[in-house]
């Protein structure tokens, strides 16, 4: 696997295997795009419709820049593992 790094965008990956399919978001080293088995894969737009036609979003990492309350009004699922959450009460949003 090879990847290019940058500064944090926000920036979204897709993965594909056979049927399933994983969305990462980008908010952290800034991985823009990156290489498997020859395929190279390139981020998509944070934006309300790219959330929205997502499964889940998953929040590993709190960072201010990335405005949380977007992400939970678009997003169908938001599941958030850092309590960048926190205060925001809605029936879609999980916490660990």
């Amino acid at each position: 696997m090879t990847a290019i790094t940058e500064p944090p965008t926000g920036a979204q990956f897709e993965l594909r295997r056979g049927r399933q399919r994983l969305v990462v978001t980008e908010i952290g080293a800034g991985v823009r795009s990156w290489t498997i088995g020859g395929r190279e894969l390139r981020s998509v737009p944070l934006d309300p419709a790219t959330l929205a036609d997502t499964d889940a979003v998953i929040v590993l990492t709190a960072h201010p820049q990335i405005d949380v309350h977007a992400i939970v009004a678009a997003a169908p699922l938001v599941f958030d593992a850092r309590g960048a959450t926190v205060g925001i009460d809605e029936p879609h949003v999980e916490r660990l």
